[in-house]
Order: structure tokens, then sequence, then C-alpha cells
């Protein structure tokens, strides 16, 4: 299949050459670490996740579908 949602945003953290992308993809590990969902965790960054982002996000944590709501990102 690939590699889960948490070790994505891991390497994200450690590869990435954008700062606030590395932050962001920290905070969202912690969150997801400490049992928030994704689109939760995504509501603390108003200003790089639009809320159509989030909803997107949101119908796919309730189907089953999340990598597919991604990929529509």
């Amino acid at each position: 299949a690939g590699i889960s949602l948490i070790n994505a945003l891991q390497v994200t953290v450690e590869h990435s050459v954008d700062d606030t992308m590395s932050l962001v993809a920290a905070h969202l590990q912690a969150k997801l670490d400490s049992g928030y969902t994704l689109s939760v965790a995504m509501t603390d960054f108003p200003r790089i996740f639009s809320p159509v982002a989030i909803a997107l996000i949101r119908l796919g944590e309730s189907n089953g579908q999340v990598i597919e709501q991604l990929a529509q990102l």
C-alpha cells in the first residue's frame, strides 16, 4: 500500500527545506499521535488549509478514503 500518514509527516519534517512546512507537518504529526483526526488537526492552520480542504479530508475520514481525498487537494 504505502507508508502511513504519520510516517509521511515525519519524512516531511526531516527532509523539507521549507521551515513552515516542517513546522506544520510536525504539529499535524503530534496531533495525530495524540488521537486527533487529520481534519481536526488541520483546523489549527486556517491560513494554510481552507475550509473546503478540511471538509474533503473529513469526508475521506468518514468513508475510509483519506488518501483519495488528499489527492483531490
